[in-house]
């Protein structure tokens, strides 16, 4: 389901930034880190939807031939909408976690 901006939504979990480090020398010849962390909280949020954005969830990397440095192979990237939760927190939610607001009557 695709939302509008200004929508009403509800949700339970957000995507956080996670740091990406690693360390040269115990790192294999190919490898995954996951750049996003899912945050659930224990009720239901209520906000607005305010955009959307593509990000990036994993990174590939990997040690090509002949060469020491390490390089991006490859992404994962997952379409969030930003939603505004108060005039001061701003979110970024999958789709999958987003509800339609109930109106009240």
């Amino acid at each position: 389901m695709k939302f509008k901006l200004g929508q009403k939504v509800r949700f339970k979990r957000i995507v956080r930034r996670r740091d990406c480090t690693f360390d040269l020398e115990d790192c294999p010849e190919e490898f995954t880190k996951t750049k996003r962390d899912i945050i659930e909280f224990e009720k239901y949020r209520v906000g607005y939807v305010v955009g959307s954005r593509d990000l990036v969830f994993k990174l590939n990397f990997g040690l090509p031939e002949n060469s020491l440095d390490v390089v991006c192979v490859g992404r994962e990237w997952k379409e969030v909408y930003k939603v505004a939760y108060s005039m001061r927190h701003t979110f970024y939610v999958l789709e999958e976690d987003l509800k339609e607001a109930i109106k009240c009557q």
